[in-house]
């Protein structure tokens, strides 16, 4: 577990937060804390967190980019072709 916080659960070990997103979501969790009334359905959060994404990766893709630093999205890209190829090497 790399010291990290988490879980195991059927032998397998999955950090606490895995698939939060951390640009996003503190703006989100902020946003619900300061205007609950706002988010009293489902629906408006779901669309609250799709507008949210939007905006969010519109302002920090060019950072990465300047950066040459692979963008989350194509980070998540690499990590997932990473797994694919050891699950289809496994027995």
């Amino acid at each position: 577990n790399a010291g990290l916080p988490g879980a195991t659960k059927n032998d397998v070990f999955t950090p606490s937060g895995a698939g939060a997103n951390p640009f996003i979501t503190p703006l989100i969790t902020s946003a619900y804390s300061k205007y609950p009334h706002m988010f009293t359905s489902q629906h408006q959060k779901a669309s609250f967190n799709i507008y949210a994404e939007k905006i969010i990766m519109t302002e920090v893709v060019p950072l990465f980019n300047e950066c040459a630093m692979p963008t989350p999205q194509q980070f998540q890209q690499i990590l997932e072709n990473i797994a694919n190829k050891y699950i289809q090497n496994t027995p």
